[in-house]
């Protein structure tokens, strides 16, 4: 035991974990975390946009639109970080078109194509503005919305100067790929040469696959959205209508704020850096590089850090301590909140550096014995957003060999989401050779583990209730460090097993060619160590239909034969191994149609050890996770406590004592759901599945053992 003790309380063997345990936690994270924040207007032009040019008829009088004195707005209701409700408002002047009048025979009157630049959209965060300009708008790509009139009802016989006139206008509505009718209620007045008008309509966002909006733990907006148009159009033979507006005014700032150097600073540089500077996982969604790029978001950082997004930590305090809690103290939040009121000012050059300061003194590289190269570079087609591909690699071992350590060695990282290196049995070589290469491109494709039987849950996959062939045994992330698992510890291989390496590559505005390698560190011939093992138990999901939700997919074996054409046989297999697991059956769930469900599992411990890692994983539905040791015992010990699930944060626990284990010690994992928590525009009886729009209760933990 002593031996036992001393391996695990060596810092060393639990960064090893750490790194294992963060790949494992990717496994089934089956889209790309969207990016949170961007750059709030660097490449937004503030051109009025080229509406076609209507040319006045006998009896008509021309007006165009001036933007200057003219705007488009949204209103929606949004739930703000779980705890409040309010309208959020966006507004853009970026609006053009022409309206040509006949006051004596309004019916001939002829509205002309309406453009709103879409792109110019602003409200009063933004944080918003730029997570409905990038992900949901998608306006670089689509910057403009469209009004095509297809007929006016409600005119009156006559027009007269200074009098209100209400009507309706229906025409076809465009927004990125989609068209759709929309009617609008019109008030408006003719005075001189200035034809002023309201126009107000309803719309669903989900219509034009804009919505609803849903950042998990921040904000959720209804589906249901209005939009205004208020006018002011002149006749442009005698006033000038203007071809650009200005950007938006910043506030002006209040008071004085914390120092920049002295505290926010060294705030951002302990708890941000890390991942938002360059070449790390976060950089994508908001970078940090420079005391300017702390600037320039600074209500944006009050934002996330106030509302406890950020930095992401789901669990609560409940059960055993856990390691590197990335919570901020309400000292620090205060302060960048306080910095942020005061106009985010800075009393540095903007061009600071702000840097990380991780301690890196345990960093220890492991020994590059083998360097494992995929044999044909990558390329994938570029249809596929997430492509989930599969390489085979062979480290040729001849006797039982233990792995201490490996790198994992990005080619293109512009393209690499993250990886997944699992052990299979030389047995699943002839599968492997036989799926290679098979669509034409070297490797694939995986959705699902390896994507080789052997890698069937079913068939065990290390998920400590069968004798499976496959097991995780490493991982690479943006930013992610050497793994180095420390004295007397390994992961065992047997003579001809294999290496299959899984990566999500994620193409968004590059398609490169990739040929990444994987680099391991091997212990001399022959020796003892403790064997490092990754398990990962499941439970079932079985959630019907909500009351009153129709559809061929709420039905249930229709919904299983889905999933096998969708994702192939194996994927199919895992809702009855689940349900057989763990027990179960799914008339125990036949009364989940209020829209929430739940599940569980106990899985039995398979040998005496040390957990000392664990791992949750649910989608965009999960509502909380537990994991509890022992439950029901006067030995219970909670050891992973997610009251409010977040799909975007899935974070790895190393445990700060390693907890002891016996054989047979019972693990169960407990998952609830609540389908309000996300707009679902086809109804379907939920399983277990890889789609984000399907459901998982999935979770890890790491194990060492006492004996070898």
């Amino acid at each position: 035991m002593k031996r036992v003790t001393g391996v695990i309380g060596r810092h060393r063997v639990l960064s090893g974990i750490v790194v294992l345990v963060a790949a494992v936690g990717g496994v089934f994270v089956f889209r790309q975390v969207e990016p949170i924040v961007v750059a709030q207007f660097d490449d937004v032009s503030f051109a009025v946009p080229k509406a076609p040019e209507l040319t006045a008829k006998s009896g008509e009088q021309l007006f165009r639109i001036d933007p200057k004195l003219s705007k488009a707005s949204y209103s929606i209701e949004e739930e703000f970080a779980g705890k409040s409700t309010g309208t959020a408002v966006g507004t853009t002047q970026g609006i053009a078109g022409d309206l040509a009048i006949n006051t004596a025979d309004p019916s001939a009157s002829r509205v002309g194509e309406i453009d709103i630049n879409l792109e110019q959209l602003t409200s009063d965060s933004s944080l918003r503005d730029a997570r409905v300009r990038h992900d949901y708008l998608e306006s670089s790509k689509y910057p403009l919305a469209r009004f095509v009139t297809t007929k006016i009802d409600g005119l009156p016989d006559r027009i007269e100067q200074g009098k209100d006139v209400t009507f309706t206008l229906t025409g076809d509505l465009n927004v990125k790929t989609t068209t759709k009718p929309v009617t609008f209620d019109v008030e408006a007045v003719l005075r001189g040469d200035e034809l002023q008008a309201t126009a107000t309509a309803t719309i669903k966002m989900s219509d034009f696959g804009v919505g609803p909006i849903d950042v998990v733990g921040l904000v959720s907006t209804a589906d249901e959205m209005q939009l205004t148009f208020e006018l002011v159009a002149v006749d442009p033979s005698t006033r000038t209508v203007a071809t650009r507006v200005s950007a938006p005014k910043e506030e002006e700032a209040t008071g004085t704020g914390p120092s920049f150097a002295k505290v926010v600073q060294p705030i951002l540089e302990r708890n941000c850096a890390s991942c938002h500077g360059k070449g790390q996982l976060g950089y994508g969604d908001w970078k940090l590089e420079t005391a300017g790029d702390a600037a320039d978001f600074a209500s944006g950082l009050a934002l996330v850090t106030r509302t406890k997004y950020m930095p992401p930590w789901p669990a609560s305090d409940l059960g055993v301590a856990l390691q590197h809690p990335r919570n901020l103290d309400q000292a620090d939040i205060d302060a960048i909140s306080d910095w942020a009121a005061a106009g985010g000012k800075l009393d540095v050059k903007r061009a600071t550096k702000v840097s990380a300061k991780p301690d890196d003194s345990d960093v220890v590289v492991p020994r590059q014995d083998q360097v494992l190269t995929m044999s044909t570079p990558y390329q994938g087609t570029g249809e596929i957003k997430n492509d989930y591909r599969c390489f085979l690699l062979d480290p040729g071992f001849t006797e039982p060999t233990f792995m201490t350590g490996y790198q994992f060695l990005p080619d293109e990282r512009q393209v690499l989401h993250h990886v997944i290196v699992y052990r299979v049995s030389g047995s699943a070589r002839a599968e492997a050779d036989r799926q290679d290469g098979e669509d034409g491109r070297p490797g694939w494709p995986c959705f699902v583990g390896t994507g080789l039987p052997s890698s069937n849950p079913a068939a065990g996959n290390g998920d400590g209730n069968g004798n499976g062939l496959s097991y995780m045994v490493g991982g690479w992330v943006p930013g992610q460090r050497p793994a180095d698992f420390g004295e007397g510890v390994g992961m065992l291989f047997e003579p001809g097993d294999l290496l299959v390496m899984q990566i999500h590559y994620h193409y968004d505005d590059q398609n490169l060619a990739d040929q990444s390698k994987f680099a391991i560190e091997v212990a001399p011939s022959g020796s003892k160590l403790l064997p490092i093992q990754v398990f990962n138990p499941i439970a079932p999901v079985e959630i019907p239909c909500a009351d009153g939700e129709t559809g061929p997919l709420c039905d249930r074996a229709t919904m299983a034969q889905y999933l096998r054409d969708t994702y192939g046989p194996i994927a199919a297999g895992i809702p009855p191994f689940a349900l057989r697991n763990c027990k179960h059956t799914p008339e125990e769930f036949a009364d989940q149609t209020k829209g929430t469900g739940w599940t569980s599992c106990d899985n039995r411990i398979r040998g005496a050890g040390h957990i000392v890692a664990v791992h949750g994983h649910m989608h965009e539905l999960g509502k909380s996770f537990r994991m509890t040791l022992n439950p029901g015992t006067p030995e219970e010990q909670i050891l992973l406590d997610i009251p409010t699930w977040n799909f975007e944060w899935q974070l790895n626990y190393p445990l700060v004592e390693p907890v002891k284990v016996q054989e047979g010690d019972n693990l169960r994992i407990e998952c609830t759901w609540d389908r309000s928590l996300k707009y679902t525009p086809e109804p379907r009886y939920l399983l277990f599945s890889e789609g984000t729009e399907d459901e998982m209760c999935f979770s890890t933990y790491s194990f060492i053992a006492d004996e070898p």
